[in-house]
This record gives structure tokens, C-alpha cells and sequence, in this order.
């Protein structure tokens, strides 16, 4: 039997702090949905409490800095103790993105285009309760060691959920999560964890539970739902949910002329706007490949690596060469950017090649070759 470690899909409400005798204060019952029922009768009538709740925000309340978990071409879209949503119509790519999304994160390195930075060793769960359980082995698990270069990774936890009934779904999942303390989770099949997508109340508990799970881990959640046929509408209230509460949400699409994916965002809370990543399948490799950033307006970005090298210059205009941390600092300065963005742009002019690393782990620019033929 497990244990439901979220109480009625709610996270401890510290209810430790609350004294057994308080000073006597008028409070409305709904101000208190979303408490378990015998926080709920100490709060009632506790005026120090309710003035002094940890939601309470003021100028001085402190949170921890914002932690970047998924850029796209230098500009991060998503952040830790935060959900994302990716939907999509059937085979439009979403499984590719999601392997991508977990050797990303496991390998801290550049995959169809995405990037999953400040993982830092912790781990990765992915749950599957669409595909049949080999299907998940071959197109999730063994495709994400490949990528990562393992036969096997220890901290990718794969699982099928697909054979669980309603009320099993949410119990085991989060005794998983209470064990396994996850940074990143990715959810294929978020509509299983309700009877209707179209059921409003459940959809507003169980978006509610997974932004709870990445307040509690300091997680990054990506939820994928197909989205309505033919339309860009994310399927039922439990879509709306998503689109009210996530960080960003994004499209897959599939050009059925050239066989081309791309990946686009729907909205961007904090970024605002960001490449969409194209890719294509390769039947020599048996894996997609990314071919190309899209600028929101559709026009190709055909000069990355042109503005690669002038950055670059400019950095290295006074100094022939730098350490990692010297440098992404520099790049920070260079371009007015943050230092998360400096160390993306650093991955990215290496793999560019317009940087280079040195045996001795200082970086150069890379020597142009001169020779006319």
C-alpha cells in the first residue's frame, strides 16, 4: 500500500507552526480552500497566523535566484520550481523532444537544439502512461542512454504507468517522488492523471499537486497533453489549467511535405519570445537530427555563427585567451547579458567552433583558416 506523501494533493502546510491557542479573529472559510481540514480549524480564528502565513509575500521576502532549465539558443524559456507544457498532435515529434529533454539534462550538453543546464548529478524521472512498456524502453530509455553514451544511467528513472488504475495513478507516483527527489520529471500523458480532461475541479488539483512537487524538489516539470484536433487549443479545462499555470508552454508540428518537426512556443512567460527548433528523423542513424533556429517571425537564422565570431572578437579583442569562469563572465559583460546566458553562449561557440579549449582548459579563438583553396 503506498503512501500519499501530499496529503489530498496539498504539501504540508507547516502546520507546526501553528499555536493550539490564538487570539480570537473573523476569517471567511473561503479564504481557507486549499488547507486540509484541521489546518483549516486552527486557522480559523488566528489572527497572528493569517498576518504571519509563509504565502504571504513583502519586500522582504527572500527566494532563492531564479535557476535557468531549458534554453533555446541562449535564451532561457523555462526555470526550476516550475512546469512547462508541450502539446501536440499525434506523432508530431514529442517523443523525440522528450528523450532530447532528458540526455540534455543528464549530459548538460546541446541536443536538437535544446538545453537543460544546472541538473548538477540530480535526477531525472520520466513517466510514460501512453506507450506499452517496450515501446518506452525502445523509444524513451534505450534511445536516452545511447545518447548520454551508457548502457545504462543511474539516475534516469524511467517508468511505466500506462496498466495503473485511477486510484493507483497519483499514490505511486508520488511515492516515487518522495523517494527519487527529482530535478527534472517529465510526464507523457498528463491526461491519465484525471478521468475527463474536461473535469475543472480535478484539472485544477492535479496542475496544482505537480506545481507543489516543483516548489518541494526544485524541479523543472514538463506535462505533454495532445492538444484539440486541428487546432492549437489544449484539450479540455485540464489545457486551460496548464496554459494558466505553466511557465511556457509549447507546440510540436510535423510538415507532412518534407518531414520536417518543429518545436515552437506557444506562450513564454518570462522569456517572451524564442527560436522555435526545427529537426528531422535520419534513417541512417535511426534518430533525429536538429537542422535549424526559426526566429518567431519565420525568417531562418542563417548568420548564428556570424554573430558568434563578432561577440567573440570583441571578447578576446584585449586578451588571447581565458578561463571558463573569466570567460562567461566576460561574455556576460560583452553582450549585457546575465552569466547564465554567457556559459550557454560559451557551450555554444564551442560547439560553432569558433572557440576552442586548450589542454591546459584555457579557451582561444579558434584560427581561421586563410588558405584561398
Amino acid at each position: 500500500m503506498f503512501f500519499l506523501h501530499l496529503n489530498r494533493f496539498s504539501m504540508k502546510r507547516k502546520d507546526d507552526i501553528l499555536p493550539d491557542k490564538v487570539t480570537k479573529f473573523e476569517v471567511k472559510s473561503e479564504t481557507l480552500n486549499g488547507y486540509a481540514d484541521a489546518v483549516k480549524d486552527k486557522l480559523q480564528g488566528a489572527k497572528e497566523v493569517i498576518l504571519n502565513l509563509p504565502e504571504r509575500i513583502t519586500s522582504a521576502t527572500q527566494f532563492p535566484p531564479k535557476t535557468p532549465a531549458l534554453v533555446i539558443n541562449g535564451t532561457p524559456v523555462a526555470h526550476y520550481s516550475n512546469i512547462v507544457g508541450i502539446t501536440g498532435q499525434m506523432k508530431s515529434g514529442k517523443t523525440a523532444v522528450n528523450a532530447a529533454l532528458c540526455a540534455a539534462a543528464l549530459t548538460d550538453t546541446e541536443i536538437l537544439g535544446l538545453v537543460v543546464p544546472n541538473l548538477a548529478g540530480r535526477n531525472v524521472v520520466y513517466f510514460d502512461t501512453e506507450q506499452a512498456g517496450q515501446d518506452t524502453q525502445t523509444n524513451v530509455y534505450n534511445r536516452v542512454c545511447k545518447l548520454v553514451g551508457l548502457t545504462d544511467v543511474s539516475n534516469f528513472y524511467a517508468y511505466n504507468l500506462r496498466g495503473l488504475g485511477m486510484g493507483d495513478m497519483l499514490p505511486i507516483t508520488d511515492a516515487i517522488f518522495n523517494l527519487v527527489k527529482p530535478g527534472i520529471i517529465v510526464i507523457d500523458g498528463c491526461a491519465d492523471y484525471v478521468a475527463s480532461v474536461n473535469d475543472e475541479i480535478k484539472s485544477r488539483e492535479i496542475i496544482a499537486y505537480f506545481l507543489r512537487v516543483a516548489e518541494l524538489y526544485n524541479s523543472f516539470i514538463i506535462l505533454i497533453l495532445h492538444d484539440n484536433h486541428n487546432t492549437e487549443k489544449s484539450r479540455g479545462h485540464l489545457g486551460s489549467e496548464l496554459d494558466r499555470k505553466a511557465e511556457a508552454v509549447l507546440i510540436t508540428q510535423k510538415d507532412a511535405g518534407n518531414g520536417v518537426f518543429t518545436l515552437r512556443g506557444k506562450f513564454y512567460r518570462s522569456a517572451g519570445s524564442a527560436d522555435h527548433v526545427q529537426y528531422q528523423y535520419n534513417t541512417e542513424t535511426s534518430w533525429f537530427e536538429f537542422l535549424q533556429y526559426i526566429n518567431p517571425s519565420g525568417a531562418k537564422v542563417d548568420n548564428r555563427k556570424a554573430e558568434a565570431e563578432r561577440l567573440a572578437g570583441l571578447c578576446f579583442a584585449d586578451a588571447g585567451q581565458f578561463s571558463y569562469t573569466d570567460l562567461y563572465n566576460k561574455i556576460a559583460k560583452v553582450d549585457s547579458c546575465d552569466t547564465n546566458r554567457g556559459k550557454n553562449l560559451l557551450r555554444a561557440w564551442l560547439k560553432l567552433g569558433v572557440i576552442s579549449k586548450t589542454n591546459d582548459g584555457f579557451y582561444i579563438l579558434t584560427a581561421k583558416d586563410e588558405t584561398p583553396f
